[in-house]
């Protein structure tokens, strides 16, 4: 199929898009249309587990408008994404510079050809250049794996407008000229770098709510991990759809159901959930809706083996191939092997892990014979296989070492397992990442195989 272009799709039909995942996980704008006159600066934090330190890790964003332009709002974002697809159809992601005309951006989003849209554009195109971000522990540069302790940057570094006239007997507007932006140098190395999502656009642009159309890109991101979430009710609220603090529980309920019920009307969540944990403390509980029909069902089976691919490293082009050509139970029982290896450290993949992973698929490598049940229960409940439990029994070794462990103090464990992942390999650390996020109950026994080979290395080097 060949690659689609601004010149031969239909944008008003558009629907194959794709978000930042760096700049879908807090709001970059206020939910106003307008921001108050004396407002320069908004910020949104949460807290994550980081899985290096085994420390809670603070996350915060700043953002800073111009004192011309001021703040961006909830239809410069839709702008913000807008080109975000217009780069993926002109270059695929691999030249910052871009150009287009205001004309795309608003048949995208299907706003009206009219003087208002065309000014808009421009307005928003002039903010965003005015817009500077500061990430505190929240820019994750993807070609590492890591967290950047303060990153500041902008989102536009130049941009050209084109100019245009009013018809006034047709009411039409004539562009003269295109209009280009160049991105931010390490925006777009984001961008680059493959750290993106695919996102329905056709779905975004239906939704009417801002707070529904911010709800619907964090929690597709989200989803990708589990199809299941519980959110603290006041950090989703507050620091995810940017809802006001000063808002009580029942203030925040009220004002999220509107856009929630967007989400669930268009069948993209079950009904939410509110739980009370403890006095004035909420939680609430998202998942995603299981769509009826067989054929949804297999589309979204293969996209997430296609995802299961992606997250080892595999290319996308080949991880489609693969869920395409060979069957899904034998797919999933491969990538079950494939991490207990990596757990274990083994030598087999230590050189090329996806290209031993492809090769496993393709030549239908075989596990050992007393794994295969359990790989068998895995592939019959298509779960998301990162890890299943140790290959083989543990050695008499092995055994010893986990009396030692159970000698120690929680606090010494955890001092362990820090130093364990420490020394871990990137492929180990890259798959405890992910158990983490996705709050898988291997994690302990992933845990516990990077503390054994932790403790045989160690003993291996004081012999």
């Amino acid at each position: 199929m060949p690659r689609k272009t601004l010149a031969n799709t239909a944008l008003s039909d558009f629907r194959d898009g794709r978000d930042s995942n760096q700049l879908c996980e807090f709001p970059l704008a206020i939910l106003a249309d307008t921001a108050p006159a004396n407002l320069k600066t908004i910020e949104f934090e949460d807290e994550i587990d980081d899985w290096s330190t085994g420390k809670r890790l603070k996350r915060k964003v700043s953002i800073t408008g111009s004192d011309r332009f001021g703040l961006p709002t909830a239809k410069d974002e839709d702008v913000l994404l807008a080109l975000i697809q217009i780069t993926k159809l002109s270059n695929d992601f691999t030249n910052p510079e871009v150009k287009f005309t205001k004309r795309q951006i608003l048949d995208l989003l299907g706003w009206s050809s009219t003087g208002w849209g065309y000014q808009r554009v421009e307005e928003s195109l002039h903010r965003w250049k005015g817009v500077s971000i500061h990430y505190f522990n929240a820019w994750r540069d993807n070609t590492n794996k890591t967290w950047r302790n303060s990153v500041a940057l902008g989102v536009i570094e130049y941009t050209e407008i084109e100019k245009y006239s009013m018809d006034r007997r047709s009411g039409t507007v004539r562009a003269n000229t295109t209009s280009c932006i160049i991105w931010n140098r390490k925006l777009f190395e984001s961008l680059d770098s493959g750290y993106v999502k695919k996102l329905d656009f056709a779905v975004y642009r239906s939704l009417k709510r801002p707070a529904a159309k911010r709800a619907y890109r964090f929690l597709d991101k989200r989803f990708f991990h589990s199809p299941t979430w519980e959110f603290d009710l006041k950090t989703f609220a507050c620091e995810k759809l940017g809802l006001s603090r000063s808002y009580d529980t029942g203030q925040l309920k009220e004002r999220l159901k509107p856009a929630l019920d967007e989400l669930h009307d268009i069948g993209f969540i079950e009904p939410v959930k509110f739980r009370k944990q403890r006095p004035k403390h909420w939680t609430i509980a998202v998942s995603k809706k299981e769509h009826a029909t067989e054929a949804a069902k297999e589309s979204n089976e293969t996209c997430t083996l296609v995802q299961e691919l992606l997250a080892r490293e595999i290319g996308e082009a080949t991880a489609r191939k693969l869920a395409k050509d060979f069957p899904e139970d034998l797919i999933r029982e491969k990538i079950a092997f494939f991490d207990q290896l990596v757990a274990k450290n083994d030598k087999r993949i230590s050189k090329n892990p996806p290209g031993w992973l492809i090769t496993a698929i393709k030549r239908d490598f075989k596990s050992t014979k007393g794994d295969k049940k359990k790989l068998a229960r895995a592939v019959r409940a298509k779960t998301p296989v990162v890890l299943q439990a140790p290959i083989d029994p543990p050695s008499q070794e092995d055994a010893e070492l986990l009396m030692s462990l159970s000698d120690l103090s929680p606090e010494e464990v955890a001092e362990l397992a820090s130093r364990a992942l420490a020394s871990a390999t990137r492929l180990q650390r890259d798959t405890y990442e992910r158990l983490t996020q996705n709050g898988s109950q291997l994690l302990v026994e992933f845990r516990q195989q990077l503390l054994l080979s932790h403790l045989r290395s160690t003993r291996s080097r004081v012999a």
